[in-house]
Parts: C-alpha cells; sequence; structure tokens
C-alpha cells in the first residue's frame, strides 16, 4: 500500500467522524488536487481534520505536535479557512485568534502573510499583545478558537504558561478552545504532566518525502562537534585560525555551484572577524562572505540580507557563506533555498528547543537536498 493510498483512507475516515458533507469533500479534494506553488498536502489536512475532530468532540486543550516545517501553518489555514466553518463549529461572523508565541519580527509577519488575509477567518496577533488586551480582543471580535504558535516558552518553573497564560485564560473564557501548535510544544505538555490541564495530545503526521532531524542523523550529514567548540582557534604559532569545521565545510562547498554555508555567530565582533578570516575566498574560489543579523555591524538586516543571499545564489549564480546573529530560528522557512545549502554549523547546543529549532531544524522539510553537512551538539539532536 502507497502512502499515498494511506493518506486517503485515513481522510476518509476522518471526513466520516466528523459528518462532513459533500460540498467539503469536494472542496478538499479539489485544493490537494488542483492546487500547484502553494500545494495543499494531505497531511496538513488530515491533520486539521485530527484538530477538528477533538473541538466537535468539546475538547478546550489541544496541543497539535508535528515536525519542523512539516506543513503546521498550512494544517491552520485549512482548519479555519476550509474546514470548521463548513462543519458548522464557526457560526456567523466567528473566526480565530492566531497568537505569535515568539518575538521575532519576521515571523509575525510572515504568519501575516500566510494566515492573515482579508479573506481568512484568522487573526493574528502578537503574544505581548494579547496578555495585554488580547482576552477584551476575544470578547469583542466574536473568536471562538484561540490557536498558540510555536510554544517554546520552557517547562517548569521557566514557564509562563500553567501560571500565567494558561490560568487567565480559563478564568476568562472557559469556553473556548486552545489549539497550541508547534514541534516543541514543552510547556503545555509539562503542564499536562503536572495535572495542572487535561487535554488532547495530537501527533500530526506529515507529508511524503519529508527529510526531518531523524533522516539527518540516520543518514549521517550531522556531525558532532566538541562542548568547547571556536570558530577560530590558534595555530601551533600562537595565531587565530579557522576552525577545522569550518575549513571542513569550505572544501565541501567548493564542490558546489550557487550553493550556501551558514555559520552561526554569537557576538558581532566574533562575525567581524571571521568575515575578515574568509575574505580571501572571494579571490580564491568566489565564495562572497555576508553578515545578517539585528545588530550594528551586520551587512544586512535578516529579511533583506535573505532575499540578498537569494539574489547572488540563483541571478549571480555565487557561493556565499552566510554569517547569522540571532537570525533563522523557530518558524523560518527558507523554502527552495533549502536546495541551495551544503554546510551548516550551529553553535547553540544548551536548550534543546533552541539547538533543534535552529539551523538544523530549518532544513526540514519537503526538498531533494541531502548534500548537507550540518555540524551540530548530535546528543541533544538525538
Amino acid at each position: 500500500m502507497t502512502e499515498t493510498v494511506t493518506y486517503r483512507n485515513i481522510m476518509r475516515e476522518l471526513f466520516k467522524s466528523i459528518n462532513a458533507q459533500q460540498d467539503l469533500i469536494h472542496k478538499i479534494n479539489s485544493l490537494i488536487k488542483n492546487s500547484d506553488y502553494t500545494k495543499v498536502h494531505p497531511n496538513e489536512i488530515i491533520n486539521a481534520l485530527e484538530v477538528a475532530k477533538a473541538l466537535m468532540d468539546g475538547e478546550t486543550n489541544i496541543v497539535l505536535q508535528a515536525p519542523m516545517q512539516s506543513g503546521k501553518t498550512g494544517t491552520i489555514d485549512q482548519l479555519c479557512n476550509t474546514i470548521l466553518k463548513e462543519i458548522g463549529f464557526f457560526k456567523e461572523n466567528q473566526g480565530a485568534l492566531f497568537l505569535n508565541s515568539m518575538t521575532d519580527k519576521t515571523l509575525y509577519f510572515q504568519n501575516i502573510a500566510k494566515l492573515g488575509s482579508d479573506r481568512s477567518n484568522i487573526k493574528v496577533m502578537k503574544m505581548k499583545d494579547f496578555k495585554s488586551h488580547g482576552f477584551l480582543y476575544v470578547k469583542e471580535n466574536n473568536k471562538s478558537i484561540i490557536i498558540r504558535d510555536e510554544d517554546q516558552y520552557g517547562c517548569g518553573q521557566d514557564s509562563s504558561f500553567d501560571y500565567g497564560f494558561f490560568e487567565k485564560l480559563r478564568i476568562t473564557h472557559p469556553e473556548i478552545p486552545l489549539v497550541t501548535v508547534s514541534a516543541t510544544p514543552f510547556d503545555i505538555l509539562d503542564a499536562m504532566v503536572k495535572n495542572s490541564i487535561t487535554g488532547k495530545v495530537i501527533s500530526g503526521v506529515t507529508g511524503e518525502n519529508y527529510f526531518g532531524i531523524k533522516n539527518m542523523l540516520n543518514e549521517g550529514l550531522i556531525r558532532d562537534i566538541p562542548k568547547n567548540y571556536n570558530h577560530l582557534v590558534p595555530d601551533e604559532n600562537g595565531k587565530n585560525t579557522i576552525s577545522k569545521e569550518i575549513q571542513e565545510g569550505i572544501f565541501h562547498l567548493k564542490n558546489f555551484d550557487q550553493s550556501v554555508g551558514i555559520i552561526r555567530c554569537t557576538k558581532t565582533q566574533q562575525a567581524e572577524y571571521l568575515k575578515e578570516q574568509l575574505k580571501s575566498l572571494k579571490k580564491t574560489y568566489g565564495i562572497n562572505t555576508m553578515i545578517i543579523g539585528s545588530t550594528d555591524g551586520c551587512d544586512y538586516p535578516i529579511s533583506e540580507g535573505l532575499e540578498k543571499l537569494n539574489e547572488i545564489t540563483k541571478f549571480q549564480k555565487g557561493n556565499t557563506i552566510l554569517l547569522i546573529m540571532g537570525a533563522l530560528s523557530a518558524g523560518k522557512d527558507l523554502l527552495s533555498m533549502k536546495n541551495n545549502i551544503k554546510f551548516s554549523i550551529e553553535t547553540r547546543g544548551r536548550q534543546i528547543s533552541n539547538a533543534v529549532q535552529g539551523l538544523p531544524g530549518r532544513m526540514c522539510g519537503y526538498h531533494p537536498n541531502r548534500d548537507l553537512i550540518s555540524f551540530q551538539n548530535v546528543p541533544i539532536l538525538e
């Protein structure tokens, strides 16, 4: 049995479970069959139907846990704009409030572009804005479901969920379902383990040809770096030289055209010094080096830098080493650029969510690139 046939069977059973009418079934089948660049994948529909079933069953605390870059945003789009109104969950003029849980502005505007159009049933709001006036907004604007994205506040004493967000939500709006959507929903799962709340956990399915952290580890594409790793190390004369990991990455990058290597830097001074060390690559191998981030000293801000990278890679057909400062983490989708990335060095290695959602996580998704070498803390990924 092929995966496509399996998806069809699962979908058929889910349609029955929510008593879906033929209009909805036809609409979904058409979306899967006829969409092109903005293709709706079967796994997005299945995950959306699973959440819809839980809502129809009366669940008010729902966790959709799905791998990075597997289609979670598409799932929410189909849930709110295709399914819930058709099955009668949304009444007239009702809709969803989508909370952008992270502080990243790029991710916020990305979510608005994908989910918050004028024709959408979804309002995108920053978490900080919700905490100040969101509960009143829900009441005044007839929102019947709250969706919390990229839930990575930590757990235990570090959690803001069960002792802050959730407690107030349930006091003011006990009837409104909360759907948490994330690859790493640590804090809400922690609250469930502590019996602070009860709820439904849905393990999202992935689409065909999904390429994730587990695949990278199994195929030997991720290589361990030492705990005391530094981009610059002293040579036998006591002078700084680039690490053997960077050297290996550059050697690998030289084998390809229109390709990219990504190195995370922790300080602007470190990035500037490293860029100076790598400037000879332009003359020797035609490899550009640029720094992107949100601090002074960067060549470009994050979004502008990624646009410039795309321009250099696709149109100027050059190779580039990208030094990043606080960029490329949870929620960022590199889209077609994933095909061009040939090595990355991720220095995050303490917090599980930061390490996993960093550079290795940005390479998760649906693409054929298997030429990637990623240097990272392997034990934390495992």
